[in-house]
């Protein structure tokens, strides 16, 4: 694999979550092959319905020079804010998209930055690798300008619904896992009354440290 020029793209699914994992993908693909990403319906991961992005994945995985996908579950999250505060996942992405460079072994690499500043972003990354030459693009809104990095996008959401599939069948229907979801915030609030919360419920994030802090009474 190191003996081909290859473009990697890197994204998240689930950064913001309160529920459930956070994916990260990292999708390479030949530099001459790039174009083709087009042609297999490649687009802003946002954009496409859920039955869209399950179909592309199972082409684009086809189509890949290879891939890496990591799965970080709530706990892993939590153990990270723990030790490092609310700035730490920041610090945990750095590291784990770090691990698919080395892997892959790109010529170049795309990121969509998990940080407003992102030179600041791509010096962590940077700071981590073994590798020797590589070219390290970080930039906000990556999987909207490069099909590489909507590629990863893709395959990263695709993940996620997957493993937020089989956590609802064990622990119940709390929606989406993000906090804007009506139902994932009355999860957090029904579990919290049971004296509780599940393991896959990120403790530190700030919805649901708001709502620990609320009176039994704010919840009926």
């Amino acid at each position: 694999m190191g003996s081909m020029a290859l473009i990697l793209g890197i994204d998240e699914a689930g950064r913001g979550s309160a529920i459930g994992p956070m994916v990260v993908c990292g999708y390479a693909v030949e530099e001459a092959r790039v174009g083709e990403l087009a042609s297999l319906g490649v687009a802003d991961s946002k954009k496409l319905t859920p039955e869209q992005r399950e179909y592309i994945a199972g082409l684009i995985t086809q189509a890949a020079a290879g891939y890496e996908v990591r799965i970080l579950q709530a706990h892993e999250v939590n153990a990270c804010l723990r030790r490092m505060g609310s700035k730490g996942i920041n610090t945990l992405e750095a590291w784990v998209m770090a691990e698919i460079i080395n892997r892959l072994k790109p010529r170049r690499v795309f990121i969509d930055s998990p940080e407003r500043d992102v030179d600041t972003f791509r010096r962590k990354v940077i700071s981590k690798l073994s590798l020797g030459e590589v070219e390290v693009v970080c930039e906000n809104k990556a999987d909207e300008k490069y099909p590489v990095v909507s590629a990863a996008s893709i395959i990263a959401k695709v993940t996620r619904d997957r493993e937020v599939a089989k956590l609802r069948m064990e622990y119940g229907d709390f929606g989406t896992g993000y906090p804007s979801d009506p139902k994932t915030l009355e999860f957090i609030k029904t579990q919290l009354l049971a004296g509780k919360l599940p393991p896959i419920v990120r403790e530190g994030w700030k919805t649901v440290v708001k709502a620990r802090q609320l009176r039994i009474e704010d919840f009926r």
